[in-house]
C-alpha cells in the first residue's frame, strides 16, 4: 500500500472549537480557527487564518460583495466580526493536516540550538522549547499512524 492509499484509509475529522477573536494580537491564536482534529482516533490541535473562510451556502448578494470585499482585506476586529458573519470557516483536508505534522516532526532531526537558528528563536527562550518539544512531539504522531518513514513522508509532500 503507497502512502496516498494510507492517507485515504485514515479515520479523519475536524471539528470547529473556536472562531478567531481579533484581526491582530500579541498572541496568535487569538486571529486564528482552533480546531480538535481526530485521525484513526488520535487527538490533536489545528490552527487556522482568517482567510481559511468560504462564503455561507445561501447567502444574499449583499452578503455576497461584503465576503469579497473583505476577503482580502487588511481586517480590523469589527471587519472580523462582519467577515465571520457572512462566510464559514473551511476545515482543513487531512493533507492539510499531515504536511503540517511532517514540516513540525524536522525538529526530531535537529539539535535545539540548531533548531533555533533555522527558524530565528532565541536558545534561551522557555516558550521556544516549548514549541521545539511539541514540533518533536509530530514524529510520534505520525509515527502510530504507520504512513511511512520522514524522508518518505517528505518526499510525498514535497510539493504539497
Amino acid at each position: 500500500m503507497n502512502i496516498q492509499e494510507k492517507i485515504d484509509a485514515l479515520k479523519f475529522e475536524a471539528i470547529l472549537l473556536r472562531e478567531p477573536k481579533k484581526a491582530k494580537s500579541d498572541n496568535w491564536h487569538d486571529t486564528a480557527h482552533e480546531w480538535r482534529i481526530v485521525i484513526n482516533g488520535q487527538t490533536l490541535s489545528y490552527f487556522t487564518g482568517i482567510t481559511h473562510r468560504e462564503m455561507r451556502k445561501g447567502a444574499f448578494s449583499g452578503e455576497h460583495a461584503e465576503y469579497k470585499r473583505l476577503k482580502n482585506a487588511n481586517l480590523t476586529d469589527c471587519e472580523v466580526a462582519k467577515f465571520i458573519a457572512v462566510s464559514k470557516a473551511t476545515p482543513p483536508s487531512v493533507k492539510d493536516v499531515l504536511y503540517s505534522l511532517v514540516m513540525d516532526s524536522s525538529a526530531c532531526f535537529e539539535s535545539f540550538d540548531d533548531w533555533c537558528a533555522n527558524y530565528g528563536y532565541e536558545t534561551d527562550s522557555r516558550k521556544a522549547l516549548e514549541t521545539y518539544l511539541a514540533c518533536q512531539q509530530s514524529w510520534q504522531k505520525l509515527r502510530t499512524l504507520r504512513l511511512g518513514s520522514v524522508d518518505e513522508l517528505q518526499e510525498f509532500f514535497s510539493d504539497y
